[in-house]
């Protein structure tokens, strides 16, 4: 069996990744009286009886940080250090073939492993695709 990647060791590459907006959503049961800087402060509640609790949503934090929008963004000028290819033929799994990278810059044996869908061999291609992806992100928004 011949097995054919994308990429060789010692290619060059670029590389694409999800940028997440956090932000942070207000308590409406307590109406978030905490701010997301300050940890000293409580969301508290007041009951008839006159007793003050924390509030039981949000556990005093007055909310939470959720991510918001998604955008992808150009990420690293990259180098293969190795290559990792699974070809499988199982039912109950999606991809019979999956490709993946591990880059020089990001660790070998235990660093990050790259999708062959987030690696490309120009920023021109890497910038063509992120335009795709958040133009799809956009679209389905809508």
């Amino acid at each position: 069996m011949d097995i054919q990647t994308k990429y060789n060791l010692d290619q060059k590459v670029i590389s694409i990744r999800e940028e997440k907006t956090k932000v942070w959503e207000r308590c409406t049961f307590c109406e978030g009286t905490n701010e997301p800087t300050s940890m000293l402060a409580r969301a508290e509640i007041t009951g008839r009886d006159g007793k003050i609790i924390r509030c039981p949503i949000c556990k005093g934090n007055g909310g939470e940080w959720k991510y918001a929008d998604t955008t992808w963004v150009i990420g690293h000028n990259l180098t293969i250090g190795q290559i990792e290819v699974r070809i499988h033929k199982l039912e109950f799994q999606e991809k019979e073939r999956e490709e993946k990278y591990m880059c020089i810059e990001t660790g070998i044996g235990g660093g990050q492993m790259w999708p062959v869908d987030n690696l490309f061999p120009t920023e021109e291609a890497a910038l063509a695709e992120c335009a795709i992806r958040n133009n799809k992100a956009e679209e389905q928004m809508r």
